[in-house]
């Protein structure tokens, strides 16, 4: 009998003050909401690294993930051709289960740092695409190139060929000398994947928590703060004193949670309280966002991105059984209507002169 497991990482940033960084492991083929079904493993050292360089920490900063993460699945790896015996409660004989590594929840920069990637808007589904164009897809990795070159990359001796491998390595978004160390210590414990897995076999993806509700959110709110720069602008103070008549309540408690201060600000807010944002925010600006101040065409755009944004969160929030080829429909279009109006609000905010860097739309998102 299989099990599959899923590994939560959650290690801050390299500044972060907050101690102690855990490592989990959860159980994703259970049929009951047990606390079982979830454990707490290590915890992750916290390295000095203020006298460093700048190289140095990064380098130092990826070596220390690589060797925590890896040493956890190097654990499975060891019992997963043979499997592990145990009593599950509620039976009395003991059965014997394989593991399996189908999942791994990683932050952004824990992504960044322990897939390999170049940097941290770099995708280990997708290569890297040159230009600003949002409604061209980007082109899944080939993982036997993508092996290639990192083995020529590799090489002891300075060549052409190892000068060539590193600078398509880095084109197609990877860093050419830190490769990720997943597949060296995982062989039986990592199920096939498809065609288009790339060459982490679609374990290191993109969550729900970290790819729509803080990147989306972000890549909108961002956007939106170009239109109003200051703090003292008139729209921004007419839309925070409409978000203040709101009362939030929990649903299951019905208590009063904290109320939102900012419409604009994200400062201390949850993922939770960023979806209840997107959609107070559709309440206030209303059906023509006039209070932006802005022309017609800008103000049409921000109203299809909060609308975009809407429609899939409303999707990925477990609300309806969608079919695959719904949700393939739902993040394809609407996420070409999403990053197109970024597009139109970044223009009219800087005269066409990126405010900040394209993300990845390869909608690579997994639900778990």
């Amino acid at each position: 009998m299989r099990r599959y497991f899923k590994l939560c990482v959650s290690t801050g940033g390299q500044t972060s003050k907050r101690s102690p960084f855990p490592v989990g492991l959860t159980v994703l083929n259970v049929n009951a909401e047990v606390q079982d079904a979830a454990g707490h493993i290590c915890f992750v050292p916290v390295l000095d690294v203020h006298e460093l360089s700048t190289v140095d920490r990064t380098k130092a900063n990826f070596l220390l993930r690589q060797g925590c993460i890896n040493a956890v699945i190097s654990r499975i790896e060891a019992v997963a051709a043979v499997g592990f015996t145990c009593r599950l409660p509620g039976f009395v004989q003991e059965r014997r289960f394989r593991p399996f590594l189908c999942a791994m929840q990683l932050d952004s920069k824990e992504t960044y740092a322990y897939a390999g990637l170049r940097s941290e808007r770099c995708c280990p589904w997708c290569r890297l695409r040159n230009g600003r164009s949002a409604f061209r897809v980007a082109t899944p990795h080939d993982a036997a190139e993508v092996e290639r070159l990192w083995a020529a990359a590799d090489a002891p001796t300075n060549s052409e060929a190892r000068t060539m491998a590193r600078a398509r390595l880095r084109r197609h978004g990877w860093h050419e000398t830190r490769r990720c160390g997943l597949l060296d210590v995982a062989r039986h414990c990592l199920l096939p994947g498809p065609a288009d897995s790339g060459p982490l076999r679609g374990i290191v993806g993109v969550d729900v928590l970290h790819g729509l509700y803080q990147a989306w959110h972000g890549y909108l709110f961002e956007a939106l703060d170009t239109l109003m720069p200051t703090p003292e602008a008139a729209h921004r103070k007419a839309l925070d004193a409409v978000v203040g008549e709101y009362t939030l309540r929990d649903p299951e408690s019905g208590k009063r949670v904290r109320r939102l201060t900012s419409l604009l600000s994200k400062d201390g807010l949850t993922a939770e309280k960023r979806v209840i944002l997107l959609f107070l925010l559709a309440s206030s600006l209303g059906t023509s966002a006039s209070v932006l101040g802005v022309n017609p065409e800008v103000s049409t755009a921000a109203l299809q991105c909060i609308s975009s944004c809407e429609i899939v969160f409303l999707a990925c929030r477990n609300h309806r059984p969608y079919t695959q080829e719904e949700l393939k429909t739902i993040f394809e279009g609407q996420g070409i209507q999403f990053f197109g109006a970024l597009v139109t609000l970044r223009d009219h905010a800087d005269s066409g002169v990126c405010a900040y860097r394209s993300p990845c739309t390869c909608n690579r998102i997994v639900v778990l």
